[in-house]
């Protein structure tokens, strides 16, 4: 087939009568995260005017205020809202990003305009994508109600103003925080068997909003029973789109709210930029098909599929191949509550076998390239009750990567338990392991945890990178390789034993496309030919539906002309300096 070898820190919110009281919840949401470094000293300072605005009540101030956005990152505040009507509100400000350290923007602003964009009925995700594409001096324009007078039933009568105090629990700040949101998990409960599991919240939220900000946006309970939020990471969910969607599984995670807190960032860092930057840059040899002449017919060609719709005729072939068995196994009443989709299994001739003949929803998938290959574990993301089963399986194939490409909540769904640890130092048992985060790292695109693996009885210990990608964008695809192919690069850099184990949500989408894009930046560093379809159709005899959608696939092909462009352009550039 082939040639040769080749997550926001959680926020308190205290609502105070004239004096502390004993209401206190924690509170966490999927979190857009707009990264910066520092702001410009020439801000504009904000002026406030009576104009009122589309959207926007007539009790609201409306305020103007302009940040310098960093070349590289964002403005530094997260979002909530957006969808089914409902405002787009500031969820969190960083207290070390630009938005913080102008000091004007506050956590509730309603977000009226972006550079005089106005973004009534815009849905959060297009708002999102709004400020992604904003560069250089960026104006907002904001809605601020007054304070909402409350009556004090401990008061003689008379109301008085009620009070809302926001405190960050990571004095480090904004820019160190690790985007975290685990929506399945509202209160983390220890339970028998060393899994944590979750307790149903009780009581509702007792937050006040203005009308123009309901309860639901804040409470997770936005149209259609579920607020509608973002980060950072990945909101979107063309990842199970085509999968039943009925699932055997009694995942008890539920979105909801979390008491999960992010990891403070270690002292040293576990990766430097320049580490990162040096494993993107490739050098071609003298005689390699990828320099010169054949790496310009190649681009051309592809160039030519993409325009020719070749892809996509190639992703209908592979709809049509016949999976390779029944996968009884996975179907078996026994182990049905095991799957996360009771569509997305195991084949019996490929599945990975967890202590003696146990059964876990993972993929062995073995990628030949001559009398070599690289080896993978494709599984589903855990639920609750299969967390044990898949650090068990990650023990005893002594597997040191776990690359993890899906966030825990999209759009209102849990997409993957919260089965690592988050806090450092603090142990966590998960039946015979106990496991412990050392070291954690937010870089560009993705966190790192260094995880410490230990068998409780006889004390033998396992070190893990895992690894999540946190920058796949809301809907589809990404629009650029540059971040995943710097995520793959790493991954591949630090992985030394036993398989790479890559999950996304059924183990199959966005896990596919890590694993053909792995399989493609090899080939190509060691200068042999590739070709995506016999990638994919390799991977799809081992795992059923490997690539998922047919965006994806063209992914696959953009990647590669992205990354061939690329190694063009050194090629030019280093002929420039000889």
């Amino acid at each position: 087939m082939f040639e040769g070898f080749a997550s926001l820190p959680v926020t308190e919110w205290t609502l105070l009568h004239g004096k502390t009281t004993s209401l206190r919840q924690e509170v966490s949401f999927s979190h857009y995260y707009i990264f910066l470094g520092k702001q410009s000293k020439d801000y504009v300072r904000s002026q406030h005017n009576s104009t009122t605005l589309p959207g926007e009540s007539e009790q609201s101030l409306t305020i103007h205020i302009e940040l310098e956005k960093p070349t590289s990152g964002g403005l530094g505040f997260a979002l909530v809202g957006g969808d089914g009507g409902t405002a787009v509100l500031v969820k969190a400000i960083g207290s070390g990003s630009a938005a913080g350290l102008d000091g004007r923007l506050n956590v509730r602003d309603r977000l009226l305009q972006v550079n005089e964009e106005d973004l009534s009925g815009l849905s959060h995700s297009e708002v999102v994508e709004i400020l992604r594409r904003a560069q250089g001096s960026v104006m907002l324009t904001i809605g601020r109600k007054p304070p909402v007078q409350l009556h004090d039933p401990q008061s003689t009568g008379q109301t008085s103003p009620t009070k809302m105090r926001f405190q960050q629990q990571n004095p480090q700040g904004f820019d160190a925080e690790r985007p975290r949101d685990n929506p399945g998990d509202p209160h983390e409960i220890p339970r028998n068997n060393g899994v944590r599991g979750t307790e149903e919240q009780n009581g509702k939220d007792n937050l006040q909003h203005s009308a123009d900000c309901t309860a639901d946006c804040f409470s997770g309970r936005g149209s259609g029973g579920r607020a509608s939020v973002s980060e950072y990471e990945d909101v979107g969910g063309d990842e199970e789109e085509r999968c039943d969607s009925g699932s055997w599984s009694s995942d008890d995670d539920q979105p909801g709210l979390s008491s999960r807190t992010p990891a403070p960032p270690t002292g040293d860092p576990i990766v430097s930029e320049e580490e990162l930057m040096s494993l993107a840059l490739w050098k071609a040899p003298i005689g390699s098909r990828y320099r010169g002449g054949s790496l310009e017919m190649l681009i051309s060609n592809l160039q030519q599929q993409l325009n020719q719709q070749q892809p996509l005729k190639e992703f209908m072939t592979l709809e049509h191949l016949k999976p390779v068995d029944d996968c009884l196994v996975g179907k078996a009443a026994e182990n049905r509550e095991k799957n996360r989709y009771r569509d997305i299994l195991p084949y019996d001739e490929t599945r990975v076998h967890v202590g003696d003949q146990g059964y876990i929803n993972a993929s062995h998938v073995r990628m030949p390239f001559g009398t070599e290959g690289y080896f993978y574990i494709a599984c589903q993301g855990p639920l609750p009750s299969t967390t044990s089963d898949f650090w068990q399986m990650v023990w005893e194939n002594k597997a040191d990567v776990v690359a993890m490409m899906t966030r825990q909540q999209e759009r209102g769904k849990v997409k993957c338990h919260g089965y690592w640890p988050d806090k450092l130092y603090k142990p966590m048992n998960v039946n015979t392991y106990q496991l412990i985060l050392e070291k954690h790292q937010v870089v560009d695109s993705f966190e790192i945890n260094v995880i410490r693996m230990a068998e409780i009885e006889t004390g033998e210990v396992h070190y893990v990178k895992h690894l999540r990608f946190v920058s796949w964008p809301d809907h589809g695809v990404p629009h650029s390789c540059e971040q995943l192919v710097r995520f793959i690069l790493y991954m591949g850099d630090v992985h030394h034993t036993g398989p790479l184990v890559v999950h996304c949500s059924a183990g199959i989408g966005r896990s596919g496309v890590l694993i053909c894009t792995h399989v493609l930046l090899s080939l190509i560093n060691k200068g042999l030919r590739f070709d995506i379809m016999d990638i994919v159709k390799e991977m799809r005899s081992q795992r059923h539906g490997m690539i998922q959608t047919k965006d994806q696939y063209l992914f696959c092909y953009s990647m590669a002309l992205e990354i061939l462009m690329g190694i063009q352009q050194i090629n030019q550039q280093e002929a420039e300096l000889s």
